[in-house]
């Protein structure tokens, strides 16, 4: 049964629920009003009042911040999004067309496969790429950019795109403008993010891991490197990561995470990253090689060559841990370090299958089927 409502109780309920809209414009807080108020009775006039009040009113609010004058001013989720899209602005939106001018920058999650990535995309597909790789060559030549290959006969860019410190020089040389690599790789969205712009954009594609198998993989790495402890002391111990996805997609590495920031890093995903899955790898490559339109030159060899890096596996190390089970204490620690990451990841699984449309026109063996042609 439905209720009629004066216009200032949905007026201060849109005010709560639908934050990420707070300067859109008025037309998408119209189509908002029956989804988030649906028991209420509306009338065309009363939609209309309300829907340009709350626009007007963000309006407002924005423009008291801008001219410092925040301190009756109460503060909105929705503008933690509107900050994040700023620091972002070099990055385009996904379903913009792809066009020769692009950069595409694959941000690398650690222990999500992103090493099985470089070698894939350095070794079957030969693309010059800008990594952490590149720091090995920045002292050959300090003051010029370049293009080196490293002793496996690989090609980078003679910068470190997995430091600030190298992110920055690469920006004062110009790296972004000079369109030297095919491909960057960084587990540094944001500073990466800056070496972009406009007149340079770069385009964000990734592998996403399940967040329960990433943390254990991240325990087997720590087991090589520092000191032993079994899962469940590193699951309560400070080594174990706080929801690294959600900080890294909205730049927050300290503090408590509210659920305002996982709609504003729900929002960068769904607007900036092409997604793909590691359970899923094969059919992640497919849809990365169709995005970016990319192909092999020598279909028997490259071919072989994507099938012995499949068979590597993603990590160097072996898996010799068992993932914890659903239900068990240590599937609990773990999960209430990540609760945030194990809800943005249910929402990747489903940007995976929706973003099918960005390529559906392309055919799934693109990368044979484009050199053929």
């Amino acid at each position: 049964k439905t209720k009629k409502v004066s216009v200032v109780k949905p007026f201060t309920a849109m005010l709560q629920y639908i934050p990420e809209r707070m300067y859109s414009s008025p037309i998408g807080l119209l189509r908002d009003l029956e989804e988030v108020l649906p028991q209420y009775e509306w009338r065309t006039n009363r939609r209309l009042v309300i829907a340009g009040a709350v626009f007007a009113f963000s309006n407002v609010c924005y423009l008291a911040s801008f001219l410092g004058v925040t301190r009756y001013m109460p503060t909105f989720p929705g503008r933690i999004l509107e900050e994040t899209n700023e620091q972002l602005d070099g990055l385009k939106d996904n379903w913009v067309p792809v066009q020769n001018e692009d950069n595409p920058i694959f941000w690398h999650i650690p222990k999500s496969g992103g090493s099985y990535m470089e070698a894939y995309l350095g070794s079957c597909y030969d693309k010059v790429l800008a990594s952490e790789v590149g720091s090995q060559f920045e002292e050959s030549n300090e003051k010029a950019l370049q293009i080196v290959q490293n002793k496996g006969g690989n090609f980078y860019v003679n910068i470190d795109t997995a430091s600030p410190k190298g992110i920055e020089r690469a920006k004062t040389m110009g790296f972004a403008e000079h369109n030297l690599a095919d491909v960057t790789i960084s587990p540094l969205l944001y500073e990466i993010a800056s070496l972009y712009s406009q007149d340079a954009p770069g385009r964000v594609f990734a592998l996403f891991r399940e967040p329960i198998d990433r943390a254990v993989s991240m325990y087997e790495y720590l087991q090589h490197t520092r000191k032993t402890m079994t899962l469940r002391e590193y699951a309560k111990s400070d080594l174990i990561e706080d929801n690294y996805i959600t900080r890294s997609l909205i730049n927050k590495k300290e503090g408590t995470l509210t659920e305002e920031d996982v709609r504003a890093a729900s929002k960068v995903l769904n607007q900036k990253i092409l997604v793909g899955l590691m359970s899923r790898m094969d059919e992640s490559l497919d849809r990365f090689e169709r995005f970016f339109t990319w192909h092999f030159h020598d279909e028997k060899k490259k071919e072989k060559c994507r099938d012995s890096v499949l068979g590597m596996g993603q990590n160097t190390h072996t898996k010799w841990v068992k993932r914890p089970e659903e239900g068990s204490l240590n599937y609990a620690l773990i999960a209430d370090k990540n609760r945030y990451d194990m809800r943005l990841y249910a929402y990747v699984e489903t940007l995976f299958e929706e973003q099918e449309n960005f390529v559906k026109s392309k055919t799934k063996q693109f990368r044979v089927s484009a050199m053929e042609a």
